[in-house]
């Protein structure tokens, strides 16, 4: 089951991949859609951990650019 925070409502599930699912929420607070990817056990492989640390930031880049 995908839990999320009390902020954000749960509209569906998007998809999974090799490190967590990703599902679609609408921000109760900013009043907009949002993703949401839950990544377990981040950070118990030192590999896997930078390329997720790499995705953050390239999507914390393309947010500035849409």
């Amino acid at each position: 089951m995908f839990t999320v925070e009390d902020r954000y409502k749960f509209i569906k599930k998007v998809g999974f991949g090799a490190y967590g699912i990703v599902c679609s929420c609408y921000d109760l607070v900013s009043k907009s859609l949002v993703a949401i990817k839950k990544i377990p056990n981040a950070f118990e492989d030192l590999i896997d951990a930078k390329r997720i640390l790499r995705e953050i930031k390239v999507l914390g880049i393309l947010i500035y650019l849409f």
